[in-house]
């Protein structure tokens, strides 16, 4: 994953920013530095590239993400399909503990949801 961000920031500011995201109604892509304020009202330092679940998971394209991105694209979309797994082992695990039935925090983030 590391790849990927080194790729889409080496893009540069000046091409970056033609991906810039449209908050609230897209939160995917670019999010320059300074864009945001903090709690104390100051300007924030953090730069982002945010990807589509969805665009990763090749469900649906919008097309909008740099070409860079498109030969991670699979080893994204790895990183999603183990990151759902992980996350649905220690919600199962936190079921049993709490001695909730089976499945019942796994299923607040159905697998199905990311298709």
């Amino acid at each position: 994953m590391y790849d990927v961000s080194v790729d889409i920031f080496n893009l540069g500011s000046d091409t970056l920013i033609d991906y810039k995201l449209n908050m609230p109604k897209d939160p995917n892509g670019y999010k320059p530095a300074g864009v945001l304020k903090t709690d104390d009202g100051k300007m924030d330092a953090v730069e982002l590239y945010t990807l589509s679940r969805n665009e990763v998971l090749g469900t649906r394209s919008t097309c909008r993400d740099p070409e860079k991105f498109q030969k991670h694209r699979a080893e994204c979309k790895r990183f999603f399909l183990r990151l759902h797994e992980v996350l649905s082992r220690i919600m199962n695990h936190l079921d049993k503990h709490l001695g909730l039935a089976p499945g019942t925090l796994s299923a607040l983030s159905p697998f199905q949801c990311l298709y």
